[in-house]
């Protein structure tokens, strides 16, 4: 019974395969075709899938990290203090700075206001010494013997070689002359002003102005030899430099 049924099963299929062999191709084709598409398409979603999870756990990962955020503040904190670090250095190296200029200007200020004060009359007295040289030029007009006035040994009268009376009057006024001549020194002396003569020095150009050279046997070449007028001292300033006549050096010195 059971060869029967299957003997024309066979024979079925068999004649079928013969007639119809197209379609046996065709649907094996369609077949074998449809299930590499498929097994492909399910990889590559695969890979796809494997490819971007480790990416995106990874962006997560970096993202939702603390520890680097904590480490990229620390950082940004450390170099805003460094920053500002530098910044206090330069600002106090610049406040150093301008304080030790302004105690430099005070100094200086104060040295000038010293120096003004003290050389304040330069000007006065340097046009008052030229007065006082006025008053020299007078003195010395008149001759030593009438600058006195001599008594007589048998008369208590003022005696002269000319009138008696008028010899006592030039005596009078050179006393005078003299007596306003030493009143304006001391009181130039008061503020700093004092005369030098400088004869018998060596000529010194910084306080002399040489006025003539002339050759005197015995004397110190230049030396100073006579003083045509006084020069003038301000404390340790000269005034004004004294004119002087100096002792030239011989031809064989």
């Amino acid at each position: 019974m059971t060869s029967l049924i299957l003997r024309p099963s066979r024979q079925i299929h068999s004649l079928v395969a013969r007639r119809l062999p197209h379609a046996f191709s065709a649907s094996s084709s369609s077949s074998s075709s449809a299930l590499p598409r498929r097994f492909s398409s399910s990889t590559a979603g695969a890979q796809a899938e494997t490819q971007d999870l480790p990416t995106g756990q990874t962006a997560d990962a970096s993202s939702s990290d603390p520890t680097s955020t904590q480490n990229k503040k620390t950082l940004t904190v450390e170099d805003q203090l460094a920053q500002k670090d530098a910044q206090l250095n330069e600002y106090k190296d610049l406040y150093i700075r301008a304080r030790a200029d302004f105690e430099n200007l005070q100094k200086i200020t104060s040295r000038e206001k010293a120096q003004a004060k003290e050389y304040a009359i330069q000007g006065f007295a340097r046009d008052l010494v030229s007065n006082i040289d006025v008053l020299q030029l007078a003195l010395n007009s008149v001759p030593e013997p009438l600058r006195t006035v001599q008594e007589d040994a048998t008369t208590t009268t003022s005696t002269t070689e000319g009138a008696p009376e008028s010899r006592k009057h030039l005596a009078d006024l050179w006393a005078g002359v003299q007596s306003t001549k030493s009143l304006l020194e001391k009181t130039l002396a008061l503020y700093g002003v004092t005369p030098f003569n400088p004869v018998g020095q060596q000529f010194d150009p910084n306080r002399h102005e040489a006025m003539y050279q002339a050759q005197v046997p015995g004397k110190e070449p230049n030396s100073v030899l006579n003083c045509s007028k006084v020069g003038w001292m301000l404390r340790d300033r000269v005034l004004r430099p004294a004119q002087v006549g100096v002792v030239q050096g011989s031809d064989s010195s």
